[in-house]
């Protein structure tokens, strides 16, 4: 990966880590910046334009990098936010002064800055409407398993494309840019055929709103996390069909 890929990379886990933390601990979807916030603080006021222009950097790439699913399924209120945030922030002396020091470029750039970042919020969340939500909305959590076929191997057993978003996977391992990269070079095909010398591994477990006669719907990925990582982001941008099924080796606690 190139360096700007590399700090896109690293970039995507940090700003929604430190989104959800300020969700947490302020409750964005509650909070007033004007009060929250000592805007005339140039220390405050840089980190804010840190976030925003975060925000603007990951929401504008067309990767569908399936980690920015966790900003529109576990921040509340972060539409509403970042726009709030904007005019608190043109209300604020410091930022104003800060503003007539800035060229004509970087002016320009910020101007435009929290349309993009809504109308990325947008696009990101009609994305999990179709692809995240709809097939969670039954009764039952897990009924949309209930066809779900059964190897003749009790040692494997089959997971859908569509069940491998962020919200329902959990992984035992950190993502690793090389091998993320080296997924990104395979052929659809290739990702979604069944190797035996390196099979993806993991298991169900009951998730809340799972009732009995379905599969559980939850996942825990041991093995493979990389390659159903792309999987998933194929799905999200329409390459590979969500009721596809793959092959999944069973890891026996």
């Amino acid at each position: 990966m190139s360096t700007k890929e590399e700090e896109d990379f690293y970039r995507t886990d940090a700003v929604i880590d430190r989104l959800l933390a300020v969700e947490r601990d302020l409750q964005l979807h509650k909070l007033n910046p004007k009060i929250a916030f000592d805007l005339e603080d140039p220390k405050t006021r840089n980190n804010i334009r840190d976030l925003l222009t975060n925000l603007d950097i990951l929401l504008g790439t067309d990767t569908k990098d399936p980690r920015l699913l966790r900003l529109i399924t576990k921040v509340q209120g972060l539409r509403s936010f970042v726009q709030i945030l904007e005019e608190a922030l043109k209300g604020s002396a410091g930022y104003k002064k800060w503003l007539e020091r800035q060229d004509r470029k970087t002016i320009e750039k910020l101007n435009g800055q929290i349309d993009r970042i809504v109308a990325g919020l947008d696009d990101w969340t009609q994305l999990a409407e179709k692809k995240v939500h709809a097939h969670l909305r039954n009764a039952a959590r897990n009924q949309y398993l209930k066809n779900l076929p059964h190897p003749k191997d009790q040692d494997y057993f089959y997971i859908m494309v569509k069940e491998l978003g962020p919200h329902q996977v959990k992984y035992k391992h950190q993502f690793n840019m090389r091998q993320f990269k080296e997924q990104q070079d395979r052929s659809s095909e290739d990702l979604m055929k069944f190797d035996p010398d390196d099979p993806i591994t993991g298991k169900r477990s009951i998730a809340h709103g799972d009732i009995a006669a379905y599969p559980a719907s939850d996942l825990h990925i041991l093995e493979g996390h990389h390659r159903t990582f792309e999987i998933y982001r194929r799905f999200l941008k329409g390459e590979i069909d969500g009721d596809a099924v793959i092959l999944v080796k069973k890891h026996y606690d």
